[in-house]
């Protein structure tokens, strides 16, 4: 048997000889190589015919400016590998990573980390089971209940992928993306979800695809597309946009929402709009209790949630049940180039038509005669895409023709 003595002098050897390869020295260090700065002790092991070092204890390493600290690591030399336990902390002047196990490959720069998972930026958040950084082009893959968060926004992106390039400040969320923009009021909270959320420039503009659904209070919007830009406080709603309030509705080829900070100070509809209002005291008793405006560009704008003024251009048209002490007298139809509509507490104050002579015209229609607008307004029901609606044109029809043998037409 050796001497126990020749052991130990040959393991000091040893661990003179790694102290030796990993501290740094003017004249032999290569600055790209991964160094040991600091541990409590060393022990040299071999596993799976892999000769590597366990380090125990205030671990500490180095690589450029970057600093390296954890519990313990595992260092596999001929690999280029290092496994960081406990504590984990990985940080350089401009971004820190933290977990609880990460693996870093020292050639590439590549830190593959998970369980409780943070990584931070100056602007940005990451949250994540686990997260793969990769120094040399920036990028961050972050999975499993990704939180990417930009707290001077009070707004975060969510999702069990996103992928985040910090030089650009694009991110690409793809599993269950959800946009959410906070308030200091629960009811203020906006969502936005999709099957596909961008970020660019650092959160400045946001594109979501397919499937895109916007909540936020009791006010619920679709579209195919969406963009938001957060530079001029607008959110753009594209391909088949439609939005709900209770059972209000409103649609148009695009919807413009102008925001003023989580408020919605106007919304803008552009092209074959249609704004809808369900009539109250109105709906136990006929089909066709709403009222509509109907037009080529549609402006509402908003003060607390409420309308304040409607401007309607290009065929303007607006259906409107008059009422006198909750109940109905007839019903209005208005058209013209535009109509200006003043409201107060939700309720139709006043109507301005601007238009040629010849092409503006009001008619009222008393409750007897209004089965004559009960084709025009099932059409425009059929729009509305709500259990409200009488999508069946055969009873329509009916009733049309019974009306008209009642009243002798």
């Amino acid at each position: 048997m050796r001497n126990p003595v020749f052991k130990i002098i040959f393991f000091c050897m040893c661990w003179a000889l790694f102290v030796t390869h990993n501290l740094p020295a003017n004249d032999v260090k290569s600055k790209e190589r991964l160094y040991l700065k600091h541990a409590d002790r060393v022990i040299g092991e071999t596993v799976n015919n892999e000769s590597i070092m366990r380090l125990i204890g205030n671990v500490h390493f180095y690589q450029e400016k970057t600093q390296m600290f954890c519990e313990e690591a595992i260092q596999y030399q001929n690999l280029g590998r290092t496994d960081f336990i406990g504590n984990v902390k990985i940080f350089d002047e401009q971004k820190t990573l933290k977990a609880r196990f990460i693996t870093y490959f020292e050639d590439t720069k590549i830190a593959v980390a998970r369980n409780h998972v943070i990584f931070f930026d100056s602007s940005k958040t990451i949250l994540a089971d686990s997260l793969t950084y990769h120094e040399v082009n920036s990028q961050v893959i972050a999975d499993g209940n990704v939180f990417l968060a930009d707290s001077s926004e009070n707004s975060f992106l969510s999702g069990q992928h996103i992928d985040y390039f910090m030089e650009t400040g694009y991110a690409l969320a793809t599993e269950e993306p959800v946009f959410t923009q906070q308030d200091t009021l629960p009811e203020n909270v906006m969502e936005i979800t999709g099957n596909k959320i961008e970020m660019f420039d650092d959160g400045e503009k946001f594109k979501v695809t397919h499937n895109v659904v916007v909540t936020r209070g009791e006010v619920t919007a679709h579209c195919g597309e969406l963009l938001l830009l957060k530079d001029n406080n607008r959110i753009i709603l594209t391909i088949s946009p439609d939005a709900f309030q209770g059972e209000d509705f409103l649609t148009g080829e695009t919807i413009e929402l102008e925001m003023n900070k989580s408020e919605i100070d106007a919304i803008h509809l552009i092209g074959d709009a249609l704004v809808s209002s369900k009539v109250d005291t109105l709906a136990e008793k006929k089909k066709y209790a709403y009222d509509f405006l109907i037009g080529e560009d549609i402006y509402v704008k908003l003060d607390q949630n409420k309308i304040k003024k409607v401007n309607v251009k290009g065929r303007a048209t607006s259906y409107y049940h008059a009422l006198e002490k909750g109940e109905e007298k007839g019903l209005n139809k208005v058209q013209g180039d535009e109509l200006m509509i003043t409201f107060n507490d939700n309720k139709m104050e006043s109507v301005q038509i601007n238009s040629a002579p010849s092409s503006s015209n009001g008619v009222f229609y008393p409750p007897k005669n209004q089965y004559m607008l009960e084709s025009e307004l099932a059409e425009l029901l059929n729009r509305l895409k709500t259990p409200a609606v009488y999508d069946s044109s055969t009873e329509v029809n009916n009733t049309i023709h019974k009306m008209e043998k009642i009243h002798g037409f």
